[in-house]
């Protein structure tokens, strides 16, 4: 990537970071089959050192509530996960 082009992404990532701070957002890269958050001022110091200078259309502001529920459903589900777990062991091994 030539240095203009770097420019011209970083300047135009620069004011997606301002509209997600005055959004009170996250952003937002989805990455392989996972995705990244950031929160506005996480991003600018990666920039910085020259990471995650990727185009606009990489992106999306989340609203961090929307984050804390997805987290949420994680942890519920991998508690029920584990109790099921608990429960096949103990009948296999006739555990109490």
């Amino acid at each position: 990537m030539s240095t203009d082009d770097k420019e011209m992404i970083l300047a135009e990532l620069n004011k997606l970071i301002d509209q997600a701070e005055q959004e009170k957002k996250i952003l937002r890269v989805i990455v392989m089959f996972d995705s990244i958050d950031f929160t506005p001022n996480e991003l600018r110091e990666h920039n910085a050192k020259g990471e995650f200078i990727w185009g606009v259309v990489n992106w999306h502001l989340i609203d961090p509530a929307d984050i804390e529920r997805e987290l949420k459903n994680v942890v519920e589900k991998a508690v029920k996960n584990l109790d099921k777990f608990q429960s096949r062991i103990s009948i296999a091994f006739n555990k109490k």
